[in-house]
């Protein structure tokens, strides 16, 4: 019996392993075909794969419940800030019977009467242009000429503008803004400045001569000014006095080439024009830009330049190098010219014993200055 029993346990155990075997693997349908990144979980497709369906219906469960969440926090946030626009304006918010929130329209700010006295606000259907504050301010543009004024056909004036900032604007662009001038439509080149402003020397013409001013600010804001002058040509100019001028060159041993020589000046004449009078009486001739004098020339001038030992020491304190005679240029003894014997040489001028500061195309002298002019090797040399 026993081993009938065993014998009878081996078939059935072997006869269902070879029938399992035999039968086709079972692979359940793929419904899977999309993505949902909005969810926490990510469906994954492929062969021979499903998602569980219990799986499934808890994630959407999850996502419901966190969507009610959300909504009420929403919800709750809303009326908080109700709440406190409410409490914000009117104090304590009021409430129905239930306890909840009542909303209540804000409460209009009270008119006041006009104060005939009060320019008030400008409005906005004023143009910003329009509002007198000073940053919208245009440039202001100064000129010591009056409108119609008579004037002589050589003549010099002075143009000052500034900002809203009452800065300088120069004549010259450099990121500042700038300004330009013209006479009888013709571009003029300025002579210099000073704390007068920028000078610009003339030759007007018979009868009525126009002057405009455009000036640009750095922020592209523009200003126009327009003046009309009368020149006489027959018109005498008016001497209001004179001044003396003299030359010298102390750093050569030189020592004075002309002194004393006197010269009548006009009105508002600049001292480039009276020097140009003082060489003619000196019997020297001159290179002059509009602001600086370069060279004074006459045969043997500087046939007497020398250096001396004392000014070589300052010149080697002072780390200059000067020029050995060897290699002075070619017609030295003629000329006195900038940067002849060093590389820092040139013509200064004083006023009265004081050095003006502008170039001679912008000073205007009085009545009974003292104009000396001295060649210098380097400053510091005397």
């Amino acid at each position: 019996f026993a081993a009938l029993a065993v014998l009878l346990m081996l078939i059935f155990v072997y006869g269902g392993r070879s029938s399992l075997e035999r039968r086709d693997a079972f692979i359940p349908e793929d419904t899977v075909s999309t993505m949902d990144n909005e969810r926490s979980q990510v469906y994954v497709s492929g062969k021979d794969y499903k998602l569980d369906i219990q799986t499934q219906q808890k994630h959407k469960e999850q996502q419901q419940k966190r969507s009610r969440i959300l909504e009420e926090e929403e919800a709750s946030h809303q009326q908080s800030e109700s709440q406190k626009r409410v409490s914000d304006t009117q104090g304590e918010p009021r409430r129905d019977q239930q306890g909840r929130p009542v909303k209540v329209p804000p409460k209009k700010p009270e008119q006041k009467p006009a104060d005939p006295g009060d320019p008030g606000d400008p409005g906005d259907d004023q143009p910003e242009d329009d509002v007198p504050t000073k940053e919208n301010r245009l440039p202001t543009i100064t000129i010591d000429l009056k409108d119609g004024q008579s004037v002589t056909p050589r003549w010099s004036f002075n143009v000052k503008v500034i900002d809203y900032k009452d800065q300088n604007i120069p004549v010259f662009s450099n990121g500042d803004g700038h300004f330009e001038v013209y006479l009888n439509g013709n571009k003029m080149t300025s002579a210099g400045t000073s704390s007068k402003g920028t000078r610009f020397d003339v030759e007007f013409k018979e009868g009525k001569n126009t002057i405009k001013v455009v000036a640009t600010d750095k922020r592209k804001k523009q200003a126009t000014r327009t003046i009309t002058v009368r020149c006489k040509a027959d018109k005498t100019p008016k001497v209001i006095g004179s001044v003396t001028v003299s030359a010298s060159a102390p750093s050569l041993k030189i020592g004075t080439i002309f002194s004393g020589i006197k010269v009548d000046i006009v009105e508002n004449e600049p001292l480039r024009e009276i020097l140009s009078d003082a060489f003619k009486k000196a019997g020297v001739s001159a290179e002059m830009s509009s602001s600086y004098l370069a060279a004074l020339k006459k045969s043997g001038i500087a046939k007497e330049a020398k250096i001396t030992d004392e000014l070589r020491e300052k010149a080697e304190e002072k780390r200059v190098t000067l020029i050995e005679r060897e290699d002075w240029p070619s017609g030295w003894q003629n000329r006195l010219r900038e940067k002849d014997f060093c590389s820092h040489s040139g013509w200064v001028y004083y006023v009265n014993g004081s050095m003006p500061g502008v170039g001679i195309g912008s000073f205007v002298p009085d009545d009974g200055d003292e104009i000396e002019l001295v060649f210098r090797l380097f400053e510091g040399d005397d």
